[in-house]
């Protein structure tokens, strides 16, 4: 190399070092925002972060108590909500990325009391605050609080977390093992799986002997590729991969997948494990989700999956398909995690059954893989003294053919109800959904004369009532019969279409006749609706008056944040409450965030609608207690948010029930258990000036 150009390299490096060395001497945050991933505050005297007494507080180190390691900083002198400890965190959370804050706390007062992690921060324009996440924390434990903000403040005067009470204001308190990372830094610790198909097909194969896979560099979710899938021509053809050696029996799996389509139309995915045990004799397919999804744009479809603990697995095979037979589509971010690694289920919860066991029967409705999980069961069985087979005992999941019967999964629902002393409605015998088509016709597909289908109908109840006579307490033997927009008020199934409303009438006989004990329902949704309750109360006066033996409704309560009003419900318990010796049950209930055919998106649930949400069911369940004389029982249509039936209804997230996806109890469930934890609106008072404190060095 000639001098002059040596020369020439030599001052451009020197002018590039002594450029970055300003920087980073003026603009120290810059370089330390950049590489920062992954910050841990554990007080034990190695700390980086600046953390100081915000309001009025005093905080001192504790070595009597932590979470972890030997001590924890402990907060007292309160006055206020706002009287906590800080953090100084404008050095750390970098615009544009999505963080993750998390910290453990843990109290001495006398009931549970509501923390937030709350960002407080002056942009120039005064000081402001946004609360990010919150969580009820029992006493006397330590407790996890969880947080997620994506920061868009350009060039914060000041920015500081704070984790305080949002309604206590003089409760000491301690707080330790505090976390802050990006998104990706913290959900890849629950990962037990991932194909971003960045390289090639791994282990990857086509699922049908006439699906072609290939890598494509035209469309992806994130980086340069995805999976492309094409040239299916059956509805379960898609794409497989055996997963058996990520995955551990008796525990709990997030599948998650991004997929693409090009239809104009909504296309129906579902995801499937193909299980094979060492006793079978052939496969087995377990469901995890099903969606139905747009196209021309990338959506995530996710569900979770309970290994099986009892018996050898031989092989467990991942697959994902389109109801549609030939439908071509792309297959991105593959990820398996294990949830427990981020947030363990919270045991310590209060039992809601016993909240409200001098009132009436707790409920829910579940599903055999719920029937199956240590962990779902361990939360059943604390919080819930009646269970009600989701869609196990309906026709099409008994029934494989005329008289063949099989009762493998009920069997399993009565035996556990029996085994724990809960008690179990059945769920339902007469429905015009989920009754399979050939029930309706002869062999030749013609549809069946009427006594033909009467006779059909008797077996069918005989059949199924009398095998869980004494062990079922209740019921749905007729649901949603009733159709408000006829002049007569019937559904126009085909169920009337052949019988006419007689088969109503009979139904009941038949399943009295079965088990002379069991409480006999009318089930069905709408109820707050004037036109539909008065055919409903019609019909149900009219079949007592015939002396029918029909002991109660079924008031499903499938209602949204908004509507109908509690007043509304209130008539309808009032209007059937006038009919003598009529029992009243509350069976499917839930609450979405949704109206229905809404455009709302909710991807997280924000804390306004999670208040919202907490206020009406403590005002729903005040009003079931005023009538406790005639509503014996009160059953939630789900055990948490993640399983709820209107994520698939709505086809986006929706948070209808009490528990969260991580096993915790929203604010919705500690309303129900003590209402005056919660905080009265979703504001809070101004917060003071943020200190000016030594950053750390």
């Amino acid at each position: 190399m000639k001098k002059g150009k040596f020369k020439i390299l030599y001052l451009f490096l020197i002018m590039v070092l002594s450029i970055s060395f300003i920087i980073s001497i003026v603009f120290p945050s810059f370089f330390k925002a950049a590489q920062t991933t992954s910050t841990n505050i554990n007080f034990e005297g190695k700390d980086k972060i600046t953390f100081f007494a915000y309001g009025k507080a005093k905080i001192t180190t504790d070595q009597n108590t932590a979470q972890e390691g030997k001590k924890s900083i402990k907060v007292t002198d309160r006055k206020s909500v706002w009287d906590s400890m800080g953090i100084d965190v404008k050095d750390v959370l970098q615009r544009g990325k999505t963080w993750v804050i998390s910290a453990y706390v843990k109290h001495q007062g006398k009931k549970p009391i509501e923390f937030s992690i709350t960002a407080i921060y002056n942009d120039g324009r005064g000081l402001k605050y946004l609360q990010l996440g919150e969580k009820i924390v029992i006493p006397n434990k330590w407790d996890k609080i969880v947080a997620k903000w994506k920061p868009t403040l350009k060039n914060p005067i000041d920015l500081i977390i704070a984790i305080h009470p949002t309604v206590d204001k003089t409760t000491a308190y301690n707080v330790d093992n505090i976390q802050i990372m990006t998104e990706e830094v913290y959900q890849s610790q629950a990962v037990v799986f991932k194909d971003t198909f960045e390289s090639n097909l791994t282990n990857w194969q086509p699922r049908g002997d006439t699906v072609q896979l290939k890598i494509d560099n035209t469309k992806s979710h994130n980086g340069n590729k995805s999976l492309y899938v094409s040239d299916r021509s059956a509805f379960w053809h898609g794409v497989q991969i055996p997963v058996t050696k990520y995955l551990v029996a008796g525990k709990i799996y997030k599948f998650s997948v991004w997929l693409y389509h090009q239809s104009i139309d909504k296309q129906g995915f579902g995801l499937t494990i193909q299980r094979k045990m060492a006793n079978d004799d052939q496969y087995k397919y377990d469901w995890i989700t099903g969606s139905q999804i747009e196209g021309d744009g990338w959506v995530e479809i996710s569900g979770n999956y309970y290994v099986p603990k009892d018996g050898k697995i031989e092989e467990l095979v991942f697959c994902i398909s389109s109801w549609n037979p030939t439908l071509a589509f792309w297959v991105d971010d593959v990820t398996i995690s294990d949830p427990f690694k981020l947030q363990e289920p919270n045991y310590n919860l209060p039992s809601l059954k016993e909240k409200y066991k001098e009132d009436f029967k707790v409920g829910v409705a579940i599903g055999y893989g719920e029937l199956i999980s240590d962990i779902d069961t361990q939360f059943i069985k604390k919080h819930f003294n009646s269970i009600t087979p989701g869609n196990e005992m309906k026709p099409e999941s008994v029934l494989k053919g005329p008289n063949n019967y099989d009762f493998t999964i009920a069997d399993a629902f009565v035996d556990f109800a029996t085994k724990n002393k809960m008690g179990i409605r059945g769920h339902t015998l007469v429905w015009h959904n989920q009754t399979p088509d050939w029930f309706f016709k002869d062999e030749n597909g013609n549809f069946l004369k009427k006594d033909e289908l009467l006779k059909r109908l008797k077996n069918h109840i005989y059949t199924v009532v009398s095998r869980y006579k004494g062990k079922i307490y209740a019921w749905d033997v007729v649901n949603e019969a009733i159709d408000e927009t006829q002049p007569d008020g019937y559904r126009r199934s085909n169920w009337y279409n052949i019988c006419g409303p007689e088969y109503i009438e009979k139904a009941f006989i038949w399943a009295h006749e079965a088990d002379p004990q069991a409480k006999l329902f009318y089930n069905d949704y709408n109820t707050e609706i004037p036109q539909k309750r008065m055919f409903i109360y019609n019909m149900i006066k009219n079949l007592k008056a015939k002396g029918v033996p029909i002991h109660g409704i079924g008031l499903q309560c499938h209602i949204n944040i908004d509507n109908p009003s509690v007043e509304d419900i209130e008539e309808t318990i009032k209007l059937f409450s006038t009919i003598p010796g009529l029992e009243i049950q509350i069976t499917e209930l839930d609450m979405s965030f949704y109206q229905w055919g809404s455009s709302v998106y909710y991807a997280e649930p924000s804390r306004e609608m999670l208040l919202k949400q907490a206020k009406k069911y403590y005002e729903l369940f005040n009003l079931f207690k005023k009538y406790k004389n005639v509503i014996k029982s009160v059953t939630f249509w789900g055990l948490k948010d993640d399983n709820s039936w209107l994520r698939g209804v709505f086809n986006k997230p929706d948070f209808p029930l009490l528990f969260d996806e991580h096993y915790d109890g929203k604010p919705a469930f500690w309303a129900l258990i003590d209402y005056s934890i919660l905080p009265q609106n979703a504001n809070l008072p101004t917060p003071p000036a943020i200190p000016k404190v030594k950053a750390k060095k």
